[in-house]
């Protein structure tokens, strides 16, 4: 839970006709995407009419003033209170209070998400929940999708946060916990799903840009429209910036669009398609020594030239289906492909290493939903299928200790099925329970050059089967409680497939899914003034994948690590949440998590019981948001992060992270001409005390004694103007 939002009525339960067509108004939010253009100075924004928020008409059906449905922890429209999980839904509005610039660093002011950052530009950013970031270069077990299609990288398993626009951002919701039964892979720590702003409604054209420090521009367009049956969205955007640190260039272009029409009286279609660049630059780890003689914005002296050329396209498409009055088809399929080049330096120096890549990711989402009453009590059931096919080509060139050219194909086919049912068994008695089944095929060869008589190859596969329970009791009105057990996976990435070097032919790991078995106890409550939350959790993890820095071992060059299961990890947590309307113009908020993720059964000596590294135990966040005389506004955002264990570092060799504390300070100004013209001009101020603190901070796998830091940005500020103008 961040910041408070708008309220609006919402609907507990409405017949099915209506829910269509809310589903007919959500079906425009799913493809204003993003596309970026160089640097203007200008830019529109205007709130899109006809979205979901506006159906609240419903005679036939009690209106309770709770404010907040979410579509992705049942993947299917549900009022928040009757959803057995934690689950935060940030809107537009609280987007633009927010003083956030990027998603990343909007997420990480909600409780149970944790964010960490190598780089200072767009690119870098990595988020993960309830202590999932636990060890360097590993994969996520965090799903993130945009418009339903997943967006986790193909090789890597990670979002790259760079592609994902906040402004093209609409709505966002987190679903915190084990998510697979419905969503299968990555949702093992959650799920995040961002909605881009809707394209249905009168013309309209929002123009939005920013200047900053670090020579730092920014701008956006985004324009919509519905023509007889036709409804169509535009989206360019570009960033660019040289960041806080030396070597952090990075400039992008994004551009996409989409179309939509009603093909017969139930039936709804849709394509949507974009197109992004980048050019990023990494600075790279900067050792104690180099801090104290270069200071904290520079380059790492070995990582002179370190960066990325990236181009990434995707295709989207959307049918939904009203079979009857209470049967809806939901059909999602999608197709994303990518080019990578890289010139990394590793390992502090150690080595040189140029990567190019091209991967690629077809997928097809498909779930039936039927909304019939069981024994004359509400139920709904939903039943799917998913498909998803990734593939990733690589050529490594790896110069250092040993000189060799490394060729991978990789290929991963994964089918899926899964039921869910939910049935009110009294007026405030809601169980819920399904279960999914994934079966995942793969084809891994590797040749290097070291050897190249021989030839690793690999197919493992997997079957895994994903179930949940869970039972959500309306104590009142405004409030909820809910006991769940769920479990969860992930399956193991290309990256972690990576080839060990043996003194003979190279190995490939044989690694296990990481599957989680999760109890979970919380409560909301919700009304027009206050907002909320309580969520308890233990976790048992087993075959948790990590990169262990003690294995791979050859005496004379040290360690070089591997990735290898940690037998049973455990993650148990408190996230605490609370939005408060103290008087008509004023809203207070805070939110804070305990996380202690914890070794409880390794093969390694001395690390049963040892805590896993990066993720503080502590953490929070406190903000204000003033609505002041004259169309002004001042929000206020503080965020509070305890010591962390440095990565890698599992035998406890480094000293901690010290605790670091940050403020952010957003006056707007948001003045109205009429109906048809809105307008904003901003001053962010960022990290205003110049708190100097590290993104994250890894120690050498091949010599213990070396830790790479990433300092963080001190003090920024950036300088914003808006304009909407719709028909």
């Amino acid at each position: 839970m961040g910041s408070p939002g708008s309220r609006r009525a919402v609907s507990v339960e409405r017949p099915f006709r209506l829910r269509f067509q809310l589903v007919a108004r959500c079906l425009s939010c799913g493809f204003a995407r993003r596309l970026g253009l160089g640097c203007l100075i200008l830019v529109l924004t205007a709130p899109a009419p006809g979205s979901a928020d506006e159906i609240v008409d419903d005679s036939d059906a009690p209106v309770l003033p709770v404010g907040e449905v979410t579509v992705t922890a049942t993947r299917a429209e549900r009022d928040v209170l009757d959803v057995p999980a934690h689950v935060t839904v940030i809107d537009r509005e609280q987007i633009e209070r927010s003083a956030a610039r990027t998603v990343p660093d909007l997420l990480r002011r909600q409780s149970g998400l944790y964010l960490t950052s190598t780089t200072t530009n767009p690119a870098g950013l990595q988020v993960e929940a309830r202590g999932f970031a636990n060890g360097a270069g590993n994969g996520s077990s965090l799903l993130v999708q945009v418009n339903g299609r997943r967006v986790n990288e193909a090789d890597s398993s990670v979002t790259d946060w760079a592609l994902i626009e906040l402004d093209e951002v609409e709505t966002i919701e987190i679903v915190r916990g084990p998510a697979s039964a419905l969503y299968g892979d990555n949702a093992i720590g959650g799920v995040i799903d961002i909605r881009t702003r809707p394209a249905e409604g009168p013309p309209r054209v929002t123009v939005r840009s920013r200047i900053g420090r670090y020579d730092s521009r920014q701008a956006s367009l985004n324009a919509a429209a519905t023509v007889g049956a036709v409804t169509g969205s535009l989206f360019v955007d570009g960033v660019t910036t040289n960041g806080y640190r030396h070597g952090a260039d990075f400039d992008s272009q994004n551009v996409n669009g989409s179309l939509q029409t009603q093909l017969w009286d139930r039936v709804f279609f849709g394509v949507s398609g974009g197109y992004y660049q980048d050019d990023r630059g990494f600075p790279g780890a900067l050792l104690q020594a180099d801090l104290d003689t270069l200071g904290r914005r520079a380059e790492a002296p070995d990582s002179a030239g370190t960066g990325s050329s990236m181009k990434n396209r995707f295709v989207d498409g959307w049918l939904d289906a009203m079979l009857a009055e209470d049967v809806l088809l939901r059909i999602r399929p999608y197709y994303r492909w990518r080019d990578d080049a890289a010139t990394n330096v590793f390992e502090f120096g150690a080595g040189t290493n140029t990567d190019v890549r091209d991967k690629s990711s077809l997928g097809v989402d498909a779930h039936l939903q039927v909304d019939r009453p069981l024994f004359g009590r509400r139920n709904r059931l939903l039943a799917g299928f998913d498909f998803l096919r990734d593939e990733t080509g690589r050529t490594d060139l790896f110069g250092g200790v040993f000189d060799s050219v490394q060729v991978s194909e990789d290929e991963k086919n994964v089918y899926a099925a899964f039921l869910q049912e939910e049935l009110d068994l009294t007026d405030r008695l809601i169980l819920s329970a399904g279960v999914r089944f994934d079966r995942a095929e793969y084809d891994l060869a590797v040749v290097d050059t070291l050897m190249p008589a021989d030839r690793a190859v690999a197919d493992p596969r997997y079957s895994i089967w994903s179930p949940k329970a869970a039972l959500t009791w309306r104590v009142l009105p405004t409030a909820s409680a809910y006991f769940s057990y769920s479990r969860g996976f992930r399956l193991p990435n290309f990256d972690e497939n990576v080839p060990t070097l043996t003194g003979g032919p190279p190995v490939i790991p044989d690694l296990e899914p990481q599957i989680s078995d999760s109890f979970e106890l919380g409560g909301r409550w919700r009304n027009q003034r206050v907002d909320a939350s309580l969520a308890l959790y233990w976790m048992n993890v087993h075959d948790e994948i990590i990169l262990n820095p003690l294995l791979n071992c050859f005496p004379g060059f040290g360690c070089f690590g591997q990735n290898d299961n940690f037998d049973r990890v455990r993650h148990r947590g408190i996230e605490l949440g609370l939005s408060v309307q103290v008087v008509e113009r004023l809203i207070a908020y805070a939110n804070y998590t305990f996380e202690d993720v914890v070794i409880t059964k390794a093969d390694e000596p001395g690390l049963d019981g040892a805590r896993m590294p990066i993720t503080p135990r502590n953490r929070g966040n406190l903000g204000l948001v003033a609505r002041l005389p004259y169309d002004l506004e001042l929000t206020t955002h503080a965020i509070f992060v305890d010591e962390r264990i440095v990565a890698n570092d599992f035998d406890r060799l480094a000293a901690k992270l010290d605790p670091y504390a940050t403020l952010d300070i957003l006056l707007a100004w948001r003045p109205r001409f009429g109906e048809h013209l809105e307008s904003a001009l901003t001053l962010a101020l960022r990290n205003v005390t110049a708190s100097g603190y590290d993104g994250l901070a890894v120690r050498s796998i091949s010599d213990p004694t070396r830790v790479g830091f990433y300092p963080a940005a001190k003090r920024t500020w950036e300088v914003g103007i808006m304009l909407s103008l719709r028909r």
